[in-house]
């Protein structure tokens, strides 16, 4: 019974009007999201609408799942993939969300190796809303030999966000040949898409 009803004075309204047309319409505000799925335990409706304080999140139930409608920045620590997890030190990374869009950045300083000819991923702080989701830049900083290599980034599943250099001859799999994230490198990157 979703809807609008507008209450005569001194009616006494029924428990169904006052669940369906007050208490499943409201904005609800929890401690967590833990706290609001417990709460909301067999009383879920497409449309509810729920804040929780630990994140600043606003979600909007879509019939199976809480989305997030928007949130401030949110602190991330990437992780790189480059045949292997590669090990790095989080300099400042974030991501917000808002409205099915997001964007995202992250600052590291590597500190372990990758495997040279192995594409470099960046795994989103979330799932992405299909494999065309993300798309953005990146810069690396190669401290051995002051070089810097350019490139964009393009998600490559929902999972997986894939490194494309721009210089040094393309080799199909992400990566200038000879380009490895070694220690003392720097990845700076920044991504756009859908969630």
């Amino acid at each position: 019974m979703p809807g609008f009803d507008d209450f005569v004075p001194g009616e006494i309204p029924a428990a169904s009007k006052l669940n369906d047309m007050l208490m499943k319409q409201v904005v609800g505000q929890y401690a967590s999201d833990a706290a609001r799925d417990s709460a909301l335990s067999g009383n879920l409706r497409d449309g509810m609408y729920a804040t929780t304080l630990d994140n600043d999140r606003l979600y909007r139930y879509n019939g199976s799942a809480w989305v997030v409608i928007s949130e401030p920045a949110q602190a991330w620590t990437p992780v790189i993939t480059q045949g292997v997890t590669v090990t790095a030190t989080n300099n400042f990374s974030w991501y917000q969300r808002s409205n099915g869009v997001f964007t995202a950045q992250c600052n590291l300083s590597i500190t372990g190796a990758g495997t040279a000819a192995n594409t470099i991923i960046v795994v989103p702080p979330f799932t992405l809303a299909d494999a065309n989701g993300a798309m953005g830049s990146f810069f690396i900083y190669d401290a051995s030999s002051t070089l810097v290599y350019a490139g964009t980034a393009a998600s490559s599943s929902t999972t997986a966000i894939t490194l494309y250099t721009d210089q040094g001859g393309l080799n199909g799999v992400g990566n200038s040949p000879g380009l490895t994230l070694a220690a003392s490198d720097t990845l700076k990157a920044s991504f756009q898409g859908r969630y």
